[in-house]
């Protein structure tokens, strides 16, 4: 649903974006896309923000577009996912302001949009990253809906394409790009992780699932056993278990991982925070 909290010379009070964020909520909204921001903080939207989160809403703003090291508010907030632009040549666009809270990038240079009088218009600004990524989000929520804003920033930063955007997108976070940039299918791929081949002998175990491009780079999984159906689940923390190839990935045990024959106890796959 679009809700209006700026006025027609595109400003407009904290209390409106509050009211917004609150109105998102009440009605239902899964996904806020806000792209705008301040350079202030503005406490009764952090808390507008934190309440939506703990609704259970995704909450996704703008970086900015002072093309420093400062991101505007409220995409300075940690709570936030905040989104950055790329450029045609998928560098980090110079208007892209940059700092450690930034999460992960999108195009945001010449994206094709309707105005007001219906027309086709290209424009830039990271507020046009924004709903690209906002509606990866909408995406993930329909495979997973009950995804909450921690899983939606782990599976975006988890499936981003890393080191894409020249020297200064150094391996894993940086504060020009974050995560990475953008990549949907590799996000809904972490999204959809399941294990669909097993194989299993006395003292050996298999398992194996379809991964994104990226998943040897980013190394995003983690395996958990657990003897029995009433113990609890015990991470297993060797990664030359692991071998990945394109499009599949590999995990296996001789039971020196769970010191145990592995023909027995349960197995599972989750995702871990992006390295």
């Amino acid at each position: 649903m679009p809700i209006k909290v700026l006025d027609d010379w595109n400003t407009g009070f904290y209390s409106w974006w509050a009211q917004g964020i609150d109105f998102a909520v009440s009605n239902g909204c899964k996904i806020i896309n806000f792209s705008g921001g301040g350079t202030a903080y503005g406490q009764t939207v952090a808390r507008a923000i934190t309440n939506a989160i703990a609704h259970g809403v995704i909450f996704v703003t703008a970086a900015g577009n002072e093309g420093g090291n400062v991101l505007g508010f409220p995409g300075s907030l940690d709570a936030s996912i905040t989104v950055g632009a790329t450029d045609r040549n998928d560098q980090r666009a110079e208007f892209s302001d940059s700092g450690p809270q930034l999460d992960l990038v999108a195009p945001g240079e010449d994206i094709a949009t309707l105005g007001l009088d219906g027309e086709l218009w290209f424009d830039t600004g990271t507020s046009f990253s924004t709903p690209m990524v906002a509606g990866v989000c909408a995406l993930l929520a329909a495979v997973r809906p009950n995804l909450t804003q921690a899983e939606a920033l782990q599976l975006l930063c988890s499936g981003a394409e890393d080191q894409v955007g020249g020297i200064t997108d150094t391996p894993g976070f940086d504060t020009s790009h974050g995560w990475g940039r953008l990549n949907a299918y590799h996000s809904l791929l972490l999204a959809t992780t399941q294990v669909d081949q097993v194989r299993r002998t006395y003292n050996h175990v298999e398992l194996s699932w379809v991964s994104p491009a990226n998943a040897g780079s980013r190394q995003p999984y983690q395996v958990e056993y657990k003897s029995s159906l009433g113990s609890g689940w015990v991470p297993l923390t060797n990664p030359s278990a692991f071998r990945y190839e394109a499009g599949r990935t590999y995990w296996n045990d001789d039971g020196s991982e769970t010191g145990i024959a592995t023909s027995t106890g349960y197995f599972r796959v989750k995702l871990r925070p992006p390295q």
